[in-house]
């Protein structure tokens, strides 16, 4: 989570970003939205390394990850880790 956060103010040219966390289930969901420069693809591409990275960790653990952008409007990774 925190290198997203970090990845999110050093490339994306966010002003701005807002953390919500909410339990959904037996889930809780970390968001990270902000008002950057978002991406082309929400899928990881080359150069995404740690996009899918964080993938890989949370499906190993049993969570799953989520991102929805779009170009000029921002991004919002979504991280839904289990409580169990």
């Amino acid at each position: 989570m925190l290198t997203a956060a970090f990845s999110k103010w050093r490339r994306r040219a966010a002003r701005w970003g807002c953390l919500s966390i909410r339990i959904i289930g037996n889930r809780l969901r970390l968001s990270l939205a902000d008002d950057g420069s978002g991406l082309e693809s929400a899928r990881p591409t080359a150069g995404m390394d740690g996009l899918a990275n964080m993938r890989v960790r949370l499906e190993e653990m049993g969570g799953r990850f989520a991102i929805a952008s779009q170009a000029g409007r921002g991004t919002i990774p979504r991280f839904y880790p289990p409580l169990n």
